[in-house]
This record gives C-alpha cells, sequence and structure tokens, in this order.
C-alpha cells in the first residue's frame, strides 16, 4: 500500500499494527522521491494505492475511512479475517 497524505496515516498506522504479518504499509514523501512517484504513476496527492504482484489492484485519491482499506486489503490479498478484526473488537 502507497500512502501519501496525513489524514491516511492514522489509518495506515493501524493496518501496518493490525495487519503486519499480511501486507506491507509504506508511505512515500513526494517531495523527496519525485522520480519514484513518476515510475509510480503518481500524477495528484493524496493518493492510496494497493499492488499484488508489483501491479496496482486498487487506487484511490483523497481520503479513505479505515473499514474501506481493510475491506479493500482482505478482497484484493484474500485475508480471511475473524468478525472481531473486521469489527475492530
Amino acid at each position: 500500500m502507497v500512502c501519501t497524505i496525513k489524514k491516511n496515516g492514522a489509518v495506515r498506522k493501524k493496518m501496518a499494527t493490525e495487519m503486519p504479518d499480511k501486507v506491507q504499509i509504506v508511505r512515500i514523501n513526494a517531495d523527496e522521491n519525485t522520480e519514484l512517484c513518476k515510475a509510480l504513476n503518481v500524477s495528484a496527492l493524496p493518493v492510496l494505492k494497493l499492488y499484488k504482484n508489483r501491479k496496482v489492484v486498487w487506487e484511490n485519491l483523497g481520503f479513505v475511512p479505515e473499514e474501506q482499506v481493510k475491506s479493500r486489503i482482505i478482497q484484493y490479498y484474500s485475508i480471511i479475517e475473524s468478525p472481531d478484526t473486521l469489527t475492530g473488537k
């Protein structure tokens, strides 16, 4: 996952904590990594991208609620979660 918005930062950190062995979550500073952003086709900020096998499987511009991020991770990475994990209990 690539995450480039401070508001999404809390969601990014929570997903990294909840799913450390399932997904790798990375924040890229676009100002300091312009070439990488070009290579990743980041043309607007903020952006959140999910990659699987080096291909973008989902992309969203702007803030993304935590439950939407979690459901997309589960959907695209075929992660089976317990009901408690899905509801955050």
